[in-house]
């Protein structure tokens, strides 16, 4: 995997204006997700929900789950055949149409997760979602990501078995709809990807919560999330394709070090998704964590947190650590 390994990412100078993280300290925002639409010129923001999924837009990043305007944009029903634990929804702007990608628990067992598929019902996230289809029904599957390369997308997940969370990948045929077979490209293999077998949920081993970033020289990863998000060892771990069938686990190179680990006193930063910034320049990094260690894995509220991504000369990403909470940190570009 190749990367230049004197990088240093630049210290931020803010000269101008400026937000701090988290975006909300009163509030969790598990499994965040933000984007930018350039259509309605706002940031719509988006985290892991129970039975409804609360959406939140905002002119400016520093109001984003704050003073954002927000309102529930889906709530499950039989009648969709969806129960609750709407965890990691990601919102999409595909072929001109929002499309929101999560997971829901069956009637029958709420520990047995499907990936399900809404799509909005008018032109702006705002105006609301319905369900528009179920994935894999029989797959035991959470954290759905999609990947669109021309005329060719492809829908990655981490598929639950046997304590191993997997990271799959399969082709669509349409944005609500797979085709062919799923594949297995990554399982946890490294010490930081597993969680300690001290903890209740011992030997568990995890890969989850995958996004797609292509870098500007046109290299593809998928970021991604090892150890137990209830961990202060949560950290964000890197996929790189290597050309050739995308379906293929010999197409994807592991990077063997996390690329974000806990540091600046926040704990346990995993679930990453990624936004451009308003004029296009800047790739942003968005995930949770916590503020406080948590040792003996207690419930605890997890945190929005965003700052830049930086690409070497190589084309390799950089994210550094999580930044300091409160710290003053300049807008993304264009606001």
């Amino acid at each position: 995997m190749i990367k230049d390994k004197n990088f240093t990412i630049p210290v931020e100078k803010v000269t101008g204006g400026f937000f701090t993280n988290p975006l909300n300290p009163e509030k969790s925002n598990a499994d965040p997700c933000i984007v930018y639409s350039y259509e309605e010129k706002c940031y719509y923001g988006i985290s892991t929900g129970n039975t409804q999924l609360v959406l939140h837009k905002s002119k400016s990043l520093k109001d984003m789950f704050n003073k954002s305007e927000s309102r529930i944009i889906y709530e499950v029903s039989e009648y969709d055949d969806t129960y609750g634990h709407l965890w990691a929804p990601e919102l999409h702007y595909i072929n001109k149409k929002w499309y929101i990608y999560t997971s829901t628990y069956t009637k029958e067992n709420m520990w047995q997760k499907h990936i399900i598929v809404l799509e909005a019902k008018g032109d702006s996230p705002f105006d609301g979602f319905k369900l528009c289809g179920h994935i894999n029904r029989e797959v035991n599957a959470i954290d759905p990501t999609v990947y669109k390369d021309g005329e060719k997308m492809y829908i990655c997940f981490s598929h639950i078995k046997d304590k191993y969370m997997r990271l799959c990948i399969q082709e669509m045929k349409n944005p609500w709809e797979t085709t062919g077979k799923y594949t297995e490209i990554a399982k946890a293999e490294y010490p930081w990807e597993k969680v300690y077998p001290h903890c209740e949920a011992d030997q568990w081993k995890i890969n989850e919560g995958p996004y797609f970033v292509k870098s500007p020289n046109n290299r593809l990863f998928i970021f991604y999330s090892g150890n137990g998000c209830f961990c202060d060892d949560y950290v964000i771990g890197l996929l790189e394709y290597k050309g050739g069938d995308m379906l293929s686990k010999e197409s994807w190179e592991k990077c063997p070090e996390p690329i974000m680990t806990k540091g600046n006193n926040n704990f346990g930063p995993g679930h990453a998704t990624f936004f451009y910034s308003p004029d296009k320049t800047e790739l942003w990094i968005c995930h949770h964590c916590l503020h406080e260690s948590d040792p003996e894995y207690k419930s605890m509220q997890r945190h929005c947190h965003c700052q830049k991504v930086y690409f070497d000369e190589t084309g390799f990403p950089h994210t550094g650590l999580p930044i300091l909470k409160g710290e003053k940190y300049p807008l993304p570009s264009g606001e």
